[in-house]
């Protein structure tokens, strides 16, 4: 029995195993697509049993033959039904090293009916689920040697996802090196830049939204995490990443991508991110991330201007809208062109905040607003108030005292108007935008 177990392994693997040859270097598919097609085929020869594969992170499916999906359509099933069955059905574990099991539906009303059978086993990277394979038991179960070459065809499968992992890794590290050279290089540079663009197969005409992301919890090293941080990228389907230094990155979405997405909408890039949140949360239970959204779509000869305004969208916006921890660049208002430093911006806020926690002075605040916003014209203010003018004088000698300001100073006006308009004056708290 040894013996015959060994033979009809060794023929088994020799069926699984992937040739380098001319017809896969010149085909127009990926060498992740060929692979899993030639060993889903394999597995059809083999077994007689069609099989196929649901890729989690591609969101893309691939079949041994057009068998699988005739049976899939005739059962009524979709998909998802093959890990999450949405019917009546019975589970039976085959190998718990491997988690593979048998599912077969229940029909309750004809159990003398047909039933419908499947061998599933996750392909699981860094205990992340990266794809299922199914095995349709289209006519009889499986018998021992069929489970052999089940066996070899998901370890087969399970070194292709291994190969992929390291070479997206690797390419990562390319890509974030090129982004690194991009960001500093200055016109002298320019064919070295293409030059690297070219070997990491980027093309610098592409253009991007900017995304730089930042690692809140001095505890962590995120780069030094780098593998588990990528991996909670990848499930958050958004599009390249590079690490800038310790805990602050890029993200960046590809324009075209985005406008060819029917689906995309101005809330979507947000709802990708706070899911990125929550993968990471999974994977680091004290990490927290904020992001600086620059929606412009530039080429990454621009990268270095793009970085800047969402850096600045970050600084403000974790200063105006506290709260938040993610901020758009159009959220900043007039405060994207004017330069206000970062500690004269903290402190300005903090007196507002200390004031507005007396209401009395909440109205002094809303009158110093609508003061400014009508160039300082009592008459006016009085009328938009409904108020008499007398009220205003008083109110505006009141501001004076409260918060010194230089009516001579165009600039210092013009700051604290901005700052007015991210008050919410009515209930003395900041707006939530």
């Amino acid at each position: 029995m040894s013996q015959i177990n060994t033979a009809v392994m060794n023929r088994t693997i020799r069926r699984f195993k992937v040739h380098s040859n001319n017809h896969l270097q010149v085909s127009d598919q990926s060498y992740k697509v060929q692979k899993i097609n030639k060993i889903l085929r394999a597995v059809e020869v083999e077994m007689k049993f069609p099989a196929f594969i649901y890729d989690l992170a591609e969101e893309k499916s691939y079949y041994s033959s057009p068998d699988f999906k005739r049976i899939t359509e005739s059962f009524g099933l979709s998909e998802s039904d093959y890990w999450e069955p949405s019917m009546p059905y019975t589970k039976h574990t085959l190998c718990d090293y491997i988690n593979m099991a048998r599912i077969r539906l229940i029909n309750p009303g004809n159990l003398a009916g047909p039933r419908v059978s499947w061998i599933i086993i996750p392909i699981v990277m860094e205990d992340i689920v990266q794809a299922y394979f199914v095995v349709m038991e289209s006519r009889e179960f499986i018998d021992y040697y069929d489970e052999f070459a089940i066996r070899i065809a998901f370890l087969t499968l399970q070194g292709v996802y291994e190969q992929i992992m390291i070479a997206e890794n690797m390419g990562n590290i390319g890509f974030e090196n090129f982004l690194h050279f991009a960001l500093d290089y200055t016109e002298k540079d320019a064919k070295k830049l293409f030059y690297q663009a070219n070997i990491q197969g980027i093309s610098v005409n592409t253009a991007y939204q900017y995304i730089v992301f930042h690692q809140c919890n001095e505890e962590y090293n995120a780069r030094n995490e780098r593998n588990t941080f990528l991996e909670a990228f990848q499930q958050s389907k958004l599009g390249k990443i590079a690490f800038l230094d310790e805990n602050d990155g890029l993200i960046l979405l590809e324009a075209e991508k985005i406008h060819n997405s029917t689906l995309w909408t101005k809330d979507t890039t947000t709802d990708l991110l706070k899911e990125f949140q929550r993968y990471i949360g999974l994977k680091f239970a004290d990490m927290k991330l904020e992001f600086g959204i620059c929606q412009e779509e530039k080429t990454l000869l621009e990268v270095r201007e793009c970085v800047k305004k969402c850096q600045k969208v970050l600084k403000m916006g974790s200063i105006i809208f506290p709260e938040k921890d993610i901020w758009e660049y159009e959220m900043l208002g007039p405060l994207t062109w004017i330069e206000i430093p970062e500690n004269e911006l903290k402190e300005m806020l903090r007196k507002y905040r200390e004031l507005m926690e007396e209401e009395k002075n909440i109205e002094l605040l809303k009158t110093l607003k609508i003061y400014l916003e009508n160039n300082m014209n009592y008459s006016v203010t009085a009328e938009k108030m409904y108020v008499h003018i007398n009220t205003i004088r008083k109110r505006i000698d009141k501001v004076n005292d409260l918060v010194k300001i230089d009516w001579e100073d165009h600039v210092d006006r013009l700051k604290m108007e901005i700052l007015l308009q991210f008050l919410k004056l009515d209930d003395g708290r900041l707006k939530n935008m």
